[in-house]
């Protein structure tokens, strides 16, 4: 444009469009593009990643070693300007020499060659590295409570907006504060600044539509989030609306092959169940929530109870009245617990916005191991209506419902012989404890028939005759497709007044049959439902069965990480 000046009309006026106004718009380009990306764009990081020294490789190194090279980043679109991070001077040397033919570059040409794509290769593999802890920050952005967003949102002050309870749990493991101060001069300052302004810009312009239109746009802001690894499954509002209209009903936002979202949510009628737990005195709770997403679905089906009830009575619901019952919804209805802080501010953003509704989200400070090893204390707590939860003078709360997906595991040991110990049976037992109406939670399958430490759960899982249904996933990939869990995955509804035979379904290559079964019928449960009639076959045989002839994974309780001779070769012994 220095060169060649171009000249733009605006209505019946002309001016030359300058370099200035040009760049501009394209940084505010890159900065949508960050945003929608979910913070997975090399427009997020600077050039001081093209300057690496031995010592800050070694640093990188040292980096990855706690959080792993994660796949490598999308390509650039045509906004980027310069996409590989080289000075003019560079940038036109590199594509100076790569135009010649080898035969004729000189050595000194071929070793400048190799030197400048060195640089970009190690800024590819940096950003690599870096994306693990990038990919976490939008979460945290959109959930941090500032009271100046000039002053707070900066690179800078990151780590500010994150309490250390919040940072151990949304971070990658063993990345600490300080690791994140030592490589905060690589991410470009004004992209981080804007890009955080724009997610919290959304957030705060939802707060004006309606409950739906609110929604509507909630999830396509939480739909640029990224999952950051297999340790932290954020439950996408896609599979929010699948649990929860596959076993409590009510409206639901997506299609009935839950591909895409509707304009207007549809209603799924499940009886009983929906109008128990929809009802507008009802108290719902989130057992362990990240997001909010759950108790977003369970406040909007209470909410279209109220406003029809509303409508009866007074007529048409407008605007501010439409306001006024959602609050009361949320004040009245959902009880929602939290292992951070920071996750009750998230919680309490999705469920209230930038307003100053009041939203009982609780921190419950050690969850995890009071849930395990203090759970009368934990059950004692959570019906605490008065002091606990403070919505009420109840001392004894009566929950109508439990539902979430709990965290699936802890893990113990050093890192290359990590294992991991199940926690969401834990979470499972507390919500029987609580005596509610219903429980529907997401867990493992792998309490169908094995796991450390699940004996005795899934002994009590299978002869409990109130689990109505299950919907089994064999591949966890078809409700998860970006997390790694093996042994797939599946949600149950739990009804206190129910007892009977479960409705199972089994998902297989995306293929869903369904039958009434007993649950402990065996031992070991079979989740393939075809698998039964050849299982009654093979039985009247009469052999004997194989399970005689092997060891368990975990003979006598103990659990075995013994590698044999190499391994005490490798100790010195």
């Amino acid at each position: 444009l220095n060169f060649c000046p171009i000249i733009s009309i605006e209505g019946s006026q002309m001016k030359p469009y300058d370099v200035k106004t040009m760049m501009g718009q394209l940084k505010k380009a890159q900065i949508e593009k960050v945003v929608q990306c979910g913070f997975e764009d090399g427009a997020l990081y600077n050039d001081e990643l093209l300057k690496l020294t031995e010592v800050e490789l070694a640093a990188f190194q040292h980096l990855k070693g706690k959080i792993g090279a994660t796949k490598a980043m999308a390509k650039s679109g045509d906004i980027d300007v310069n996409q590989q991070g080289f000075t003019k001077e560079e940038y036109t040397e590199k594509e100076r020499l790569e135009k010649k033919k080898k035969k004729d570059l000189t050595p000194e040409e071929k070793a400048r060659l190799d030197e400048l794509k060195q640089k970009k290769t190690h800024r590819a593999e940096a950003i690599s590295i870096l994306r693990g802890i990038s990919i976490r920050m939008p979460l945290l952005i959109y959930g941090a409570e500032l009271k100046n967003e000039e002053e707070e949102l900066t690179i800078d002050n990151f780590t500010n907006l994150v309490d250390d309870v919040s940072w151990e749990e949304f971070m990658p493991k063993g990345v600490t504060k300080d690791d994140f101060e030592n490589f905060k001069k690589y991410y470009e300052a004004d992209v981080f600044r804007e890009a955080g302004k724009r997610i919290r810009e959304m957030a705060r312009a939802a707060d004006k539509f309606t409950i739906e239109e609110r929604i509507e746009r909630l999830a396509t802001i939480f739909n640029t989030f990224r999952n950051p690894d297999k340790e932290t499954v954020l439950t996408p509002w896609r599979v929010v609306n699948m649990h929860m209209s596959d076993c409590l009903g009510g409206w639901c936002f997506y299609d009935d092959e839950f591909k895409q979202m509707l304009n207007e949510p549809r209603y799924v009628d499940r009886g009983q169940v929906t109008t128990d737990v929809f009802k507008t005195d009802a108290h719902v709770l989130e057992i362990n929530s990240k997001s909010g997403l759950y108790p977003l679905y369970i406040a909007y089906n209470i909410y279209r109870n109220r406003v029809k009830a509303t409508q009866e009575k007074y007529g048409d619901v407008n605007h501010n009245m439409a306001m006024m019952l959602w609050d009361v919804t949320i004040e009245e209805n959902i009880l929602v617990v939290c292992k951070t802080p920071m996750a009750r501010s998230i919680t309490k953003r999705t469920l209230a916005g930038f307003r100053n509704t009041r939203v009982n989200a609780q921190y419950y400070k050690d969850l995890i191991k009071n849930i395990s090893e203090k759970p009368t204390a934990v059950v004692n707590t959570f019906k605490d209506g008065k002091h606990f939860w403070k919505i009420n003078n109840n001392e004894n709360m009566k929950l109508d419902a439990i539902v979430g997906n709990p965290p699936y595991q802890v893990n113990v040991g050093e890192k290359k012989d990590n294992y991991g110990i199940p926690i969401y049976n834990h979470f499972i037992n507390i919500s029987k404890a609580l005596k509610p109406m219903y429980i529907s939670m997401i867990s493992p399958s792998r309490w169908f028939t094995g796991g450390r430490g699940l004996e005795e759960f899934r002994k009590t899982m299978l002869k409990d005759s109130r689990i109505r249904y299950i919907k089994d996933f064999i591949d966890a990939k078809d409700i998860f497709p970006t997390a790694d869990i093996s042994g797939g995955i599946n949600y149950f509804l739990w009804d206190t007044n129910y007892s009977g035979l479960c409705d199972f379904h089994s998902i297989v290559n995306a293929q869903e049959t369904n039958l009434l079964r007993k649950l402990d019928e065996y031992e070991i449960f079979t989740r393939q439902n075809a698998a039964l009639s050849l299982i009654s076959q093979i039985k009247q045989q009469n052999e004997p069965s194989l399970s005689s002839q092997i060891s368990p994974q975990t003979p006598f309780g103990f659990v075995t990480t013994y590698r044999g001779r190499e391994r005490r070769e490798e100790a010195g012994d």
